[in-house]
């Protein structure tokens, strides 16, 4: 929003004009055309607080919800400049609460764009849910984490594994897309094969999951040449690279993977259900068919695939979660920024090392997690570093059936700290 400094200065200078006002009006409308019932009940002359509360606008509920965080944001942040700035036009606003609705709007945009705990949505469409999860998570950022599981199989064996040492579930948990693949070509590979097995039906498990955040990791099978694991350069020849020739039969064969993929995701649109997406992780690696000739083609993937599945396929439920410090998509395609972290590549950097290499390299306005990792890191250190990561998720099988990685006493204190979010 280029014209934000105009938002601000409209709410601070008190010589600002209704002309000023209505110069701000219509570049939001031109620009944020999804706020529907703002867009149709702005031709009103007077759109007051209370006709906003009569209609129940979705809207103006996360407005409120947005406005507890900024005055708990006022009362504890350390940041003297933002607090003094955000004090000044809260009150400001508390004196005018019968002006038009869209000088509230105009405020939650400035607040958005000037400070976490909020953020614009890299889509904007993206449907009321989604933004309500996004807004929860910048109401506990750097305060407290939330725990998760990833999960491969109808049984879920990771979780109750977790509920019969701690007395608790995860509160996110991540399902994975690999069966979901039409080009899996695994006949002579046993392991592959039995692996994409036991992940069919999980994504019906993901549907009715009502107690979970949920998060997809899709280890995506090449969309040709490949066989066996092909989402590993290793197992395949196909070329990244040649997707973004016109024409070309991986261009082709690409779409038409997204196009499957988008007819599955679409079932979770269709039920309101938020869904944390990370296509192509680990993307500064080499050992996935995306990342083998450099991130830099990745985050072209990941912003092509984005704009499919938002503007062509209007998958309005996926938060877009970017898995790499590598070369950055920008913040108009993500809306969390994320790491996997396993200990034997961690080296000797701290979690507070990692969070400055990303706030450095990739952005300093996103939120941040750690998508993936073996031990869960300790609480002390989370805390010591003031909580740099909303969420974990601890990868499946061994890394959580086992006590290679965290003992179940060191499980049960994790899970029984009182700023680890989880679920009875």
């Amino acid at each position: 929003m280029n014209y934000i400094k105009d938002v601000y200065s409209y709410f601070n200078d008190t010589n600002s004009s209704d002309k000023i006002f209505k110069t701000l009006k219509s570049k939001v409308l031109d620009d944020f055309e999804t706020y529907k019932m703002y867009k149709e009940t702005f031709n009103e002359k007077k759109y007051k607080l209370g006709k906003a509360l009569k209609t129940n606008s979705p809207y103006y509920e996360l407005y409120l919800e947005g406005m507890d965080s900024i005055n708990e944001y006022i009362k504890t942040s350390s940041n003297t400049d933002i607090k003094n700035v955000l004090d000044s036009i809260v009150k400001k606003m508390a004196k005018d609460r019968d002006n038009d609705y869209a000088k509230y709007y105009l405020f939650r945009l400035l607040i958005e764009e000037e400070m976490l705990p909020f953020c614009i949505p890299s889509n904007n469409n993206m449907i009321i849910e989604s933004r309500k999860l996004l807004n929860y998570f910048a109401s506990i950022n750097h305060k407290k984490i939330i725990a998760g599981q990833h999960t491969q199989t109808v049984d879920q064996e990771e979780l109750g594994h977790i509920k019969n040492i701690t007395g608790f579930y995860p509160k996110l948990v991540g399902y994975e897309l690999l069966a979901c693949s039409k080009n899996i070509n695994a006949e002579k590979d046993k392991e592959c094969m039995e692996e994409v097995e036991a992940n069919k039906g999980t994504l019906q498990v993901a549907l009715y999951d009502e107690r979970s955040i949920l998060t997809f990791t899709w280890h995506m099978f090449s969309p040709l040449y490949g066989s066996g694991k092909s989402f590993y350069s290793e197992n395949t020849e196909f070329d990244c690279r040649k997707i973004f020739e016109d024409g070309s039969a991986e261009n082709k064969a690409f779409y038409k993977e997204m196009d499957h993929m988008s007819r599955v995701l679409r079932h979770f649109l269709d039920y309101k259900k938020p869904v944390l997406f990370r296509p192509f992780h680990e993307a500064d690696g080499t050992w996935f068919w995306w990342g083998k000739y450099g991130v830099k083609y990745a985050k072209k993937l990941f912003i092509l695939m984005h704009k499919y599945f938002t503007q062509e396929k209007g998958l309005d439920n996926l938060i877009w979660v970017w898995n790499s410090i590598g070369d950055y998509p920008g913040d108009e395609y993500v809306d969390i920024v994320s790491v996997d972290v396993y200990e034997n590549v961690k080296g000797n950097r701290t979690f507070a090392d990692i969070c400055k290499e990303i706030r450095e390299k990739v952005s300093d306005k996103k939120m941040i997690a750690l998508a993936e990792c073996d031990k869960i890191p300790s609480i002390d250190e989370l805390e010591k570093e003031n909580y740099p990561f909303i969420y974990f998720m601890t990868w499946s099988k061994e890394f959580c059936l086992t006590e290679k990685y965290n003992t179940n006493k060191y499980l049960k204190e994790i899970y029984h700290n009182k700023n680890v979010i989880k679920e009875k």
